[in-house]
């Protein structure tokens, strides 16, 4: 929201000061879930199963898989900042490049090949971890290398105040608020259906996947059109999205 307008009007020092804020709340944020994932894995996944083996598999998994949150905060806050001054290739092709090797991977470290043995649930979170870490320190060390507009320096990351802090959450708690309270009912849903039966939440996860699939298309949609209209809001053509939306009416 505030990156696109704030790239709309050139004001490279306050979007650094947002990317900055960004990442520091989402290391808070990872750090105290890795803390929670490591110290209770088996009360975590015990939330969402009553299932012994399932249980026990989702802590061995969760253990070593927690790990990537602190490197996918990074890359998260990096990527939307990206997209939101208009270059969104390096995100995509990023992403492509990990899911590729997280996949070539899992083949490798849970069933066994070329020399290594066969990890199974524990491959599967290795893979998962390497793929997560690959994919932050590509994105960022391509950012800096290109000298990207989001190549902040660590003292412009951190310039922000108490001051710029209010004045961004202000408008942005609603969002944060809503965003919350879905996830919250997702997690809900994830939770009873998992009391119902392992076979239930088995069948939920892929009909889950399923779901994403035809949900991602108007979701690029919805960011895309936010940052346009960002960008004419920034640059001063407040009246410039509603025109162009008459346009796309018409």
């Amino acid at each position: 929201m505030f990156t696109a307008q704030l790239w709309g009007n050139k004001d490279i020092k306050s979007l650094r000061k947002v990317l900055g804020l960004c990442l520091v709340m989402s290391l808070v944020t990872a750090g105290l879930f890795l803390f929670l994932c490591e110290i209770f894995p088996a009360r975590i996944i015990g939330i969402f199963t009553v299932d012994p083996q399932v249980i026990a598999l989702g802590s061995e998994y969760l253990d070593i898989f927690a790990w990537s949150f602190l490197f996918f905060s990074i890359t998260s806050g990096y990527a939307a900042v990206l997209r939101s001054v208009g270059e969104v290739k390096l995100p995509m092709l990023v992403t492509v490049i990990a899911l590729a090797l997280n996949i070539a991977l899992n083949y490798v470290f849970i069933f066994g090949a070329f020399g290594i043995p066969a990890m199974g649930i524990r491959g599967a979170a290795i893979s998962a971890l390497i793929a997560r870490v690959a994919e932050c320190l590509g994105l960022v060390s391509i950012t800096y290398w290109k000298k990207y507009p989001v190549a902040a320096k660590i003292r412009e990351l951190l310039g922000f105040n108490l001051g710029f802090c209010v004045k961004i959450f202000n408008p942005v708690f609603p969002v944060i608020l809503n965003e919350l309270m879905w996830s919250l009912a997702i997690t809900i849903y994830s939770v009873v259906y998992a009391h119902i039966g392992t076979p239930s939440i088995a069948a939920m996860n892929i009909i889950g996947t399923v779901d994403n699939l035809a949900l991602a298309p108007f979701m690029g949609l919805s960011s895309a059109i936010a940052i346009i209209c960002g960008h004419k809001i920034g640059s001063g053509e407040k009246n410039e999205p509603t025109r162009m939306l008459d346009g796309l009416w018409d």
